[in-house]
């Protein structure tokens, strides 16, 4: 059900920014920096656009060049390129794949939705392609997609692939669009988290931090860090000061209201700015109350929270500077299972044996200040759940009545086995897709240029190698 009202403002559309398919031909988008075009040819069946989309956003290649052009060259269909960019680049990208023998265009932007595209069709056949949803409804009026609207409004969460507008759809977090030459539109998945394979987990993912951090300090003249007092951001606060060097300036901004219980944060977050040597800067989100301010220069293609305070996003700019990005460390407690829950039995389980996911049963029982039965009840309900779904491979499902089936030793998983339980879990990958789909890519923000560290692709896929034992 759709309800159709004007534009306010058609006067001054955006500059276009996508890609258009009009009888059978495309025309390419202009607006964004190459960073590498090989057309297709005899010995290179898939031609191949890089491009760098998103504001304050860079793409960042994890080898030279010239390797990523060979490993793209040596692709023979567009699953082959599609999964050679996503090894290769990470941050705010947009592929652009185009497969000569059949006239196919896959467009894969960023996994981690640091850089959104969306898609319009119409039923001549043609099909608009573009980071920015405004781009895609200045030649109509508003179709508002109300179920999407009403399962926003009770859940914070919208349906992966649409928006507010009925005729306006989002590639999902992770996936990609498959565009043939009569127009015709899929959605396929395009990239699941691949675990390290060395042995150190915790030194991957340290790794992957320090790569990330790195990178954005050189990427931008003028970075700070968010630092709420929690443990993620003052992580993260720590790590940016090591990218930085110890002499370099840097700022970090705390969100704090007098009248919360939680006031104590403020004074966390001075010592960790102190031990850090940042100049914290406090805001009173009192001041800036839910739609304090408002802006409508283009229709939002994604709804988040963040519409309800504009005011402190706001204050925060101006506070840092327009010119300035703001690092965020939202999600750290997600990836690294800070607070881990009755999955861990069962890692443990399949990891280590019997003996080892009990004493993991007791170790949750005392954080949660439950009982060891509830625990393995609870653990015992996710595995049924994970059987019926098909979730768990054979060779890992081991059901709770083998714990009290024998007092003798059990082995530890085979290397085999082991490989089978690290891949993601169709629950993690739907969570971290969810979780991402609401964050403001760089293309969309109001004031505050903002990115996050954690859903960087190297941090996601270095997180989910870890035992959430």
């Amino acid at each position: 059900m759709a309800k159709s009202i004007e534009r306010l403002d058609a006067t001054h559309p955006p500059p276009r920014s996508g890609w258009r398919l009009e009888r059978r031909a495309w025309t390419d988008a202009a607006a964004h920096r190459g960073l590498l075009s090989r057309a297709a040819g005899p010995d290179r069946p898939i031609g191949v656009t890089l491009l760098e989309a998103g504001g304050r956003g860079r793409a960042y290649l994890r080898e030279a060049p010239a390797s990523v052009d060979r490993a793209l060259a040596r692709a023979r269909t567009l699953a082959d390129a599609r999964d050679a960019v996503t090894r290769a680049v990470w941050g705010a990208y947009v592929a652009v794949l185009d497969e000569a023998a059949t006239g196919r265009r896959l467009f894969l932007p960023d996994p981690l939705h640091s850089v959104r595209l969306y898609y319009r069709t119409d039923e001549d056949g043609r099909v608009d392609v573009d980071p920015q949803a405004a781009n895609l409804l200045r030649d109509a009026s508003i179709d508002w997609n109300l179920d999407y609207l009403i399962e926003f409004a009770c859940t914070q969460f919208g349906p992966l692939g649409e928006t507010p507008f009925a005729s306006v759809r989002a590639v999902p977090p992770g996936c990609a669009l498959v565009v043939d030459a009569d127009g015709r539109c899929a959605i396929e998945r395009a990239w699941l988290p691949r675990a390290s394979a060395g042995d150190d987990v915790r030194a991957s993912c340290a790794a992957a931090l320090d790569e990330v951090y790195s990178r954005f300090a050189r990427s931008h003249p003028n970075v700070c860090a968010a630092l709420s007092g929690g443990v993620d951001s003052s992580a993260g606060a720590i790590l940016l000061r090591k990218a930085l060097g110890a002499q370099a300036p840097l700022a970090a901004v705390h969100l704090f209201s007098p009248s919360s219980p939680d006031c104590y944060e403020r004074d966390l977050a001075a010592r960790v700015a102190d031990s850090i040597g940042a100049r914290l800067i406090c805001i009173d989100i009192d001041r800036h109350l839910p739609f304090s301010e408002r802006i409508v220069p283009t229709p939002p293609a994604t709804l988040s929270q963040d519409m309800l305070f504009l005011g402190i996003d706001r204050a925060v700019s101006r506070a840092i500077g327009a010119s300035s990005v703001l690092l965020e460390g939202q999600g750290g407690d997600l990836l690294f299972k800070a607070v881990p829950d009755a999955n861990a039995v069962l890692d443990a389980l399949r990891g280590k044996g019997w003996a080892f996911a009990l004493r993991t049963a007791e170790k949750l029982a005392v954080l949660h200040n439950d009982s060891i039965p509830r625990v393995l009840l609870m653990a015992a309900k996710i595995a049924l759940r994970r059987r019926l779904f098909g979730q768990d491979a054979a060779g890992t499902r081991q059901t709770m009545s083998k714990l009290f089936a024998s007092h003798a030793p059990r082995a530890a998983a085979s290397p085999t086995r082991m490989c089978r339980a690290g891949a993601p879990l169709d629950e993690s990958v739907a969570m971290l897709d969810r979780f991402v789909s609401i964050m403001t890519p760089v293309t969309d923000a109001a004031y505050t240029n903002r990115l996050n560290p954690y859903l960087a692709q190297p941090v996601v896929e270095a997180s989910f190698g870890l035992r959430s034992y």
